[in-house]
């Protein structure tokens, strides 16, 4: 199984290979781990299911539909969206322990769908879940809704990372201390600044919007113009086209940390249009930390590894995550045509508790 999102696309189902089997570590009747193959995930399936079988595997952050029968008997937090015109209600998919045991999404098996095929494509699998499942929206951020919002820049790319599971596990192997070097994940929202190349104002978006000029002082975007304000002396020198991405971050954003900046919207730079914006921001010290640690051989002792690192943003606390990034700057295939991926921490995930 190659990258979910090998062609810039996170594909919340696929069909996948069970390549391996273990018991739960507090043994069940009828659910097992399973991994697809591959992969580091480990997933919490029927016990009907098997090394070879082919199931249909449903990634973290979906939202199952909880009037398809395959769904009904989930149980677990609840959400509901409204996805190119479907009205959506179900359980939020979450990293959480089942007997004992870290389970990293769903996977059940091809049958349980009326219609689909094992040989199914990719976008069949897809055009089949629309309506069923849904990706995670960051409900605190954009509580506003669209209020306000245009379209991204589509002269810069938007912020995303593969998650280290997703990755295969031959090209992990691959990899060398000498290749990347690791940045902190800091549990926030992306922001993007740039200054428009035909009216010089500086602009500003979210992940996957831009907010419009006349709505900037809108209470909905609060947070992105306290944060602008509070470094307007550095984001100002942008000049036309030039733009930067980063992490908002503070106490009010992501709910998980004590940060240092507390409720005062703070920023961290991880991507530049050219190395004059990256020395700029790095000067100002609003680069993302760069960690003191080296990458350990395989993404199954990386993960390991993700548990035990300290933010250096909330003292004291383990961070949400490791993005590592090749010193090369190269894009790559099995990483979604991108230079870097993310490994997030499972301590995060849980909360640092294991759910029986």
């Amino acid at each position: 199984m190659t990258s979910t999102a090998v062609d810039g696309i996170r594909h919340l189902a696929h069909i996948t290979t069970i390549e391996e089997v273990k018991e739960c570590n507090a043994p069940a009747d009828k659910i097992h781990a399973v991994r697809p193959a591959g992969t580091l995930w480990w997933v919490v399936a029927p016990k009907t299911m098997t090394e070879g079988d082919k199931g249909v595997y449903f990634e973290i952050d979906s939202i199952l539909n909880t009037k398809h029968p395959a769904f009904e008997p989930i149980r677990g937090k609840k959400a509901t969206r409204v996805i190119n015109g479907h009205y959506i209600e179900g359980v939020v998919l979450h990293t959480m322990y089942l007997r004992e045991t870290l389970s990293q999404g769903l996977i059940l098996p091809v049958s349980e769908f009326e219609g689909l095929s094992e040989d199914a494509t990719q976008e069949e699998v897809d055009t089949y879940f629309d309506g069923i499942i849904t990706k995670h929206v960051e409900e605190k951020i954009l509580a506003g809704g669209d209020y306000g919002l245009e379209a991204f820049p589509n002269f810069i790319t938007k912020t995303d990372a593969e998650r280290v599971q997703n990755i295969p596990t031959d090209f992990l192997d691959s990899i060398t201390a000498k290749d990347v070097y690791a940045t902190e994940k800091i549990d926030g929202t992306s922001m993007t600044v740039w200054r428009d190349i035909d009216t010089d104002e500086i602009r500003i978006a979210n992940r996957d919007r831009s907010i419009k000029v006349d709505a900037m002082d809108s209470k909905n975007w609060k947070q992105y113009l306290d944060g602008y304000r509070r470094y307007a002396h550095v984001f100002d020198q942008l000049k036309p086209g030039e733009w930067v991405q980063g992490e908002l971050f503070c106490d009010r954003i992501g709910g998980h940390f004590k940060f240092s900046a507390g409720d005062q919207p703070d920023f961290r730079a991880f991507h530049a249009s050219n190395g004059n914006v990256e020395t700029l921001f790095k000067d100002a010290n609003l680069w993302v930390p760069v960690l003191d640690i080296e990458w350990v051989g395989n993404g199954f002792a990386a993960l390991e590894q993700a548990d035990s690192v300290e933010s250096q943003v909330a003292p004291g606390q383990t961070a949400e995550g490791i993005v590592w990034y090749f010193k090369d700057g190269k894009p790559r295939r099995e990483l979604a045509n991108r230079a870097h991926f993310k490994i997030v921490s499972n301590a995060f995930l849980t909360h640092g508790k294991r759910r029986k």
